[in-house]
């Protein structure tokens, strides 16, 4: 039961040295986020539609 405090409070202790971002960074990144997932996403779309394109041609 003692190991168990001793992890806790060091595990409290190493979370008060993280430095959290602020509100600026946090919005930045996730717009950072939501633009990587879109063009990703858009990428995919455009590569499986060209080989399904392709398919199709080579089936006809």
């Amino acid at each position: 039961m003692n190991q168990i405090k001793v992890f806790i409070n060091e595990c409290k202790a190493e979370l008060e040295k993280v430095v959290w971002p602020d509100k600026e960074e946090r919005f930045g990144a996730t717009w950072v986020v939501i633009v990587s997932v879109f063009l990703l996403t858009a990428i995919i779309f455009l590569i499986d539609h060209f080989y399904l394109f392709g398919l199709g041609r080579l089936t006809k």
